[in-house]
């Protein structure tokens, strides 16, 4: 006969096995999300990888002017963690600068800084006749490419709750995969697989911003081996050297929405192909997508709260008395990696840290430094 002891020790550990056992049923995913757990923030991690092919040997940046930041721009980097911070202006690298522990051959996830790649790519793909035209609607769903790439779809998918990853909660962002049951969960390790059938719009919602990672995926999904198409048209023509980019899986899709593991000086080097929109001889975008990506035609007043077009946002530098005025493009990934894009200026600020960094002060400071004032 039993003891009561082992009937008290043996009622915890079976109903252990079988919340496991119903936690493995309901998202049998989770054995490999726990496996990779949440996307490191340098190379090497965890998971599976594409390897996106580059240019070796082809960096034509050259060694920096600068190494060391102005006492601002140290402040800034240092309040938000900041890890690297390189500033390319009038076709020479300005400034390059890493926080000890990293240099320039430390890969930095990307984050969502790849989703502006992504729209890029998707322009490239419409006008080269591959994708229906902007706004028509595409099968199955009925949504247009514009609502995905504006995040206007309506698709349910994240509740608001589950978002706001970059400890803005007035803002609408990504959500993480956190929450080991909810959809970024799901779709981050299955891929759209397990989703797309299922998913649906909500007429109320549909033309309002709601920035919904699956918007990318779907993206992504309809161009097809995105890996395969950044490095052919913008990582090599760029001159940029290879890279790694997180699939869902062995043989399955690219992550279109996160996670490219590349160089900083690399990311100047895709921005700079992309402000300058290819070559002359090979233009990347026709005219009419390169200026709308860069936000050309849009207005002070519809940019100064900051807006989300054609997986981009864009945003004006006003603050009186600042030597650096106008309007600036910009990327955004996850604990504030940024790329910021200035045509006018022929600036480019890339930045990679662990925390937001000031948005409108890091150009202000960087243009500071590099003009001496």
């Amino acid at each position: 006969m039993r003891s009561p002891f082992f009937r008290w020790l043996l009622l915890p550990l079976l109903a252990l096995v079988i919340l496991t056992t119903g936690a493995f049923l309901y998202a049998p995913y989770l054995p490999t999300l726990l496996a990779e757990g949440f996307p490191k923030p340098e190379w090497p991690a965890r998971g599976t990888f594409a390897e996106l092919p580059g240019i070796a040997g082809a960096d034509d940046l050259g060694e920096p002017e600068q190494t060391r930041l102005s006492p601002a721009l140290a402040k800034l980097m240092a309040d938000s963690r900041g890890k690297a911070l390189l500033v390319y202006q009038g076709g020479k690298l300005k400034i390059e600068y890493y926080a000890p522990g990293f240099s320039r051959d430390t890969r930095f996830n990307s984050y969502s800084l790849v989703k502006s790649l992504v729209g890029v790519l998707t322009l490239s793909a419409i006008t080269r006749g591959e994708l229906p035209a902007l706004d028509t609607p595409l099968p199955k769903l009925g949504l247009a490419p514009r609502e995905l790439l504006d995040m206007k779809s309506g698709i349910v998918f994240e509740t608001d709750e589950m978002k706001h990853a970059s400890g803005q909660p007035e803002k609408d962002l990504e959500a993480t995969i956190s929450n080991p049951f909810g959809p970024m969960a799901r779709l981050h390790v299955s891929g759209l697989k397990d989703f797309e059938p299922a998913l649906h719009i909500d007429p109320t919602k549909r033309g309002l911003f709601s920035y919904q990672n699956v918007n990318t995926a779907l993206l992504g999904a309809l161009l097809g081996a995105p890996d395969q198409r950044l490095s052919r048209e913008i990582w090599q023509p760029a001159g940029a050297q290879g890279a790694t980019w997180r699939r869902y899986g062995p043989d399955l899709d690219i992550s279109a929405y996160c996670c490219l593991y590349a160089k900083a000086r690399d990311w100047v080097h895709a921005a700079r192909y992309v402000m300058n929109n290819g070559t002359p001889s090979q233009p990347l975008l026709s005219a009419e997508f390169h200026q709308a990506f860069l936000g050309r035609d849009l207005t002070d007043d519809q940019v100064r709260q900051g807006l989300y077009r054609l997986h981009a946002w864009h945003n004006i530098l006003d603050r009186p008395g600042e030597a650096l005025q106008g309007q600036f493009t910009y990327f955004m990934g996850n604990g504030g990696q940024a790329v910021y894009l200035m045509p006018e200026k022929d600036l480019i600020v890339v930045r990679f840290g662990a925390e937001p960094q000031l948005l409108h002060s890091t150009l202000y400071e960087a243009w500071k430094q590099i003009s001496g004032r």
